[in-house]
């Protein structure tokens, strides 16, 4: 465990050097930006730090996002930390759902009212923005291509990551408005709802006669669900994961996208059944080789429906690249906290020292790259170094195994 304990220490030394006055940097020196998504997946493992500099930067990460809001009430997808206006990538979505995540997870770390209080008007501000992406009111969000994490991958309409996003940021909602003595339950209702038609649209069980009620009770909510169930039951039967995304008329791509999974397995919308079969997936497969974890299984491969000319800017998406199957460390991250979450003790300390030895991999000639990005054949790092979240989600999967401490 030398090594696991080493990588702590130097994920602690590497988030330092992320941090700025105007929040936490997406990475020390290549990425000089606040990011919605990378800050907030950040503050996983920043408050978990008693650095002050560290805690610090993590409220002002949530200050600035709330500081570059539109009229409209949309985050900016990210900020350059010596820049007067934020800038809005291909209209994320889920820059809003990291924006309330965030503030919901730094008021349960300090239990700062006085902080909520003042950022609640921008709350509901950046959650009635989301509730307009609905726009066919079917209770799930609908998105264009490449609005999410995986910003040039084209996971389309009513989208897995998107959605439980969407799920946790209600919650989220229904929560802090309690806490501030509000009505919260028009988010609690929604959020049950969205992950009622989630656990049906998304999953197909093994359990035939689950599929046909599914269905049914599914064509009662929005006919067009009717038809694309029917379709990928009679494609595809059983699938022990959710799908990345289901379009309109269209059931998709029946493909593993590991992080939306994780997430559902954290966020506590998978059942310990569901979530122990997604992991044995993630096992059986190699996603987590040669270490945790390829971005999603299988790549997508020239003349698949779901590949796109635009994967070859930059070379980034190509086959075992970026989002197209490349490795993820902070990804890994959300593994081994779901390995954790779903009691499986062992696992999570074997993928733990995998996820120690990936970060310590480094293209120049120092050790500790925290590198971001990983080639999902070679094992060789491929992006930039020093990378926020993935020192940040090591330290919260470190927590999750060596001290069953999870924040999600």
């Amino acid at each position: 465990m030398e090594l696991v304990e080493q990588a702590y220490q130097e994920a602690r030394k590497t988030l330092l050097a992320c941090t700025d006055k105007r929040g936490i940097k997406a990475a020390a020196a290549y990425y000089p930006h606040v990011w919605a998504r990378d800050g907030v997946i950040a503050l996983y493992g920043a408050l978990q730090l008693e650095d002050e500099l560290t805690l610090t930067a993590a409220r002002s990460t949530l200050d600035t996002l709330g500081e570059f809001m539109n009229d409209a009430g949309h985050v900016a997808n990210f900020v350059p930390v010596d820049a007067k206006h934020g800038h809005r990538v291909n209209s994320c979505l889920d820059s809003n759902e990291w924006y309330i995540i965030g503030h919901e997870l730094y008021y349960r770390v300090f239990e700062d009212k006085v902080f909520l209080e003042e950022n609640w008007e921008r709350l509901e501000k950046a959650a009635f923005w989301l509730r307009c992406q609905d726009f066919n009111d079917c209770g799930l969000l609908e998105a264009h291509e490449a609005a999410d994490w995986a910003d040039l991958l084209a996971n389309r309409f009513n989208v897995l990551f998107t959605n439980i996003l969407y799920y946790r940021c209600l919650k989220c909602m229904a929560s802090m408005a309690e806490t501030l003595g509000k009505d919260g339950s028009s988010y609690a209702s929604s959020a049950e709802n969205v992950g009622r038609i989630m656990n049906m649209l998304f999953f197909l069980p093994e359990d035939g006669n689950q599929r046909v009620r599914n269905r049914q009770e599914l064509g009662k909510l929005n006919g067009e669900w009717y038809a694309v169930y029917s379709q990928m039951d009679a494609q595809w039967w059983f699938r022990p994961y959710y799908l990345p995304y289901i379009e309109w008329r269209n059931p998709g791509e029946e493909r593993l996208d590991t992080l939306g999974n994780m997430l559902c397995i954290v966020y506590g919308l998978a059942d310990k059944d569901r979530a122990k079969g997604i992991l044995t997936y993630v096992k059986e497969y190699g996603v987590d080789q040669p270490y945790p974890a390829k971005a999603c299984y299988p790549v997508i491969l020239p003349g698949n429906p779901d590949w796109r000319t635009y994967y070859l800017c930059r070379e980034y998406c190509k086959p075992h690249s970026a989002h197209n199957g490349g490795i993820w460390p902070f990804i890994g991250g959300f593994y081994v906290c779901a390995l954790a979450a779903a009691g499986m003790q062992k696992e999570s300390e074997q993928e733990l020292e995998k996820l120690a030895e990936v970060n310590r991999l480094s293209r120049g000639d120092g050790e500790w790259g925290f590198n971001e990005l990983i080639h999902g054949e070679s094992g060789l790092p491929i992006g930039a170094e020093q990378q926020a979240w993935s020192c940040a989600m090591y330290v919260a999967a470190y927590n999750a195994v060596t001290k069953g401490v999870l924040t999600f």
